[in-house]
């Protein structure tokens, strides 16, 4: 099973055929699947079809099935469905890119080295070959690079798009994101089929991932509770026993670091019930009708936080302010609104908190959500990779990047280590305690022990927060 996720995604192709890598991005919500473990082979085809369109039968009945066009795929699956009383199709492209990807960046769907988990051009003798002969990606699924290019169901003008690459293909046509448009009707012994099998999930499950767990009584549970205007704020339940020594965590985690635009729409509901004041440089707290608790006369944010500038990787203006004040209201920079918040201070962070009933986590409790298994040096697993974290060695033109933007890990949270440092709730002296790493630190400190401390009303650009709250 394929779980529930968010993926930013390239737009599937080009007129001129190919995808394009500089194409508009946006987000794609997908729900969980089961995607087949392998593409189809020649013995399933046969077994339902009674004959066999391929050209290369080199590894018999489990080579590929190929030389099946989109409109010949379609009578396959409606025999299937008909002979196993099962809902087959095939994935959308949306749904094929994400589980290529199983959550990783990689540039092979699964690994940065093709020759691992691919047929392709310089290996494989312009033939097909066994199905799962090479290593398979992070969630199990094999040759979802090379061997050959499977239809999808998307729909691009009068054609349909393929995805994955093949034997007789190089490799920079075998990337994740890769697509291509054909005509229905075409046929090849380039391409053929994996499947998805439609699995109708219990009406209770709330996660996405088709079972009816506690995960799914904690999400309830957490939408009992006023949520204020906030609607987007996604969360990770946690139960985890902590580090040796100090307390563990239960509770509710923010998926993802508070956003500009979050804190932009904390701004205007503060501003309109008297919680803050402001002007031109600084917002600050005032004592308003909320209940919350307020930081009278406490920085919460500088609207004029200026950003940092790099050579290499190149980087302008990184992490600077990017929520301003346009005479009627507080806006957020176009562009921005998905990246985490920064120059916010902790007076400001624990304002949020308050004002929605939220809170910030301990770094003790920080810890024991970010060490999952107790195994993670960092914040998607035991060891170093610069491709899974947004530090100083990331691509990263803007300093931070969209949350989200490199995976989620462990219990299901993003950017744990990087993009910003995240403010707790502890205390070192008369400072107030930051973990994880941030977009500008070295990559051996974009980790889960990373720790800096700041007075509570001084904010900067890698310095951010995420929430938690208490299960009911």
């Amino acid at each position: 099973m394929i779980p529930a996720g968010i993926m930013e995604k390239v737009r599937p192709v080009s007129k001129a055929g190919r995808g394009n890598d500089k194409g508009q991005q946006y987000s794609v919500s997908i729900r969980s699947f089961a995607l087949g473990k392998t593409e189809v082979t020649q013995g399933q085809w046969k077994a339902v079809m009674g004959s066999n369109p391929s050209k290369f039968s080199k590894c018999g009945d489990d080579c590929p099935v190929e030389r099946v066009s989109w409109n010949h795929a379609q009578e396959f699956i409606r025999r299937l469905n008909q002979k196993t009383g099962m809902s087959y199709r095939l994935p959308s492209d949306a749904e094929w890119e994400y589980a290529c990807r199983a959550g990783k960046k990689d540039k092979y769907c699964g690994s940065e080295k093709i020759e691992s988990v691919a047929w392709y051009e310089s290996n494989s003798g312009k033939t097909t070959h066994s199905v799962a002969s090479k290593q398979p990606n992070a969630w199990g699924l094999y040759d979802m690079t090379g061997n050959v290019w499977e239809w999808t169901s998307e729909q691009f003008e009068a054609n349909r798009v393929i995805r994955g690459g093949s034997a007789y293909y190089p490799a920079d046509e075998c990337r994740t994101n890769a697509p291509y448009q054909l005509d229905p009707f075409f046929r090849s012994s380039n391409v053929g089929i994996r499947l998805v099998l439609e699995v109708d999930c219990p009406s209770a499950d709330l996660t996405g991932d088709c079972q009816v767990d506690l995960a799914d009584f904690a999400v309830l549970a957490a939408n009992w509770l006023d949520d204020g205007s906030i609607l987007d704020m996604e969360w990770v339940l946690i139960n985890d026993p902590g580090v040796s020594g100090h307390e563990g965590f239960r509770g509710m985690m923010g998926k993802y670091e508070v956003t500009n635009a979050q804190y932009c729409e904390f701004l205007n509901t503060a501003k309109a019930t008297g919680d803050i004041t402001f002007n031109s440089s600084v917002v600050k707290g005032a004592s308003g009708i909320n209940k919350g608790e307020d930081y009278v006369g406490g920085t919460y944010y500088n609207l004029l936080g200026g950003g940092l500038d790099l050579n290499n990787p190149p980087v302008t203006n990184g992490g600077a302010s990017r929520i301003h004040y346009n005479g009627t209201s507080f806006v957020v920079d176009s562009g921005f609104e998905n990246h985490p918040v920064t120059y916010v201070t902790w007076y400001g962070a624990s304002a949020f908190c308050s004002y929605y009933g939220y809170r910030l986590p301990t770094e003790w409790e920080w810890e024991a959500a970010a060490d999952f298994d107790g195994t993670y040096l960092y914040g998607y697993g035991p060891v170093k990779d610069t491709a899974k974290a947004n530090c100083n060695v990331t691509n990263h033109p803007d300093g931070t990047t969209a949350v989200g933007a490199f995976g989620t890990y462990g219990y299901g949270l993003a950017d744990i280590s990087g993009n910003v440092y995240e403010f707790t709730n502890s205390m070192d002296g008369i400072k107030w305690v930051l973990r994880g790493g941030g977009w500008v630190s070295a990559d051996n400190f974009c980790s889960i022990s990373s720790r800096i401390t700041s007075h509570p009303d001084s904010g900067n650009y890698d310095r951010g927060f995420r929430v938690v709250r208490d299960t009911p």
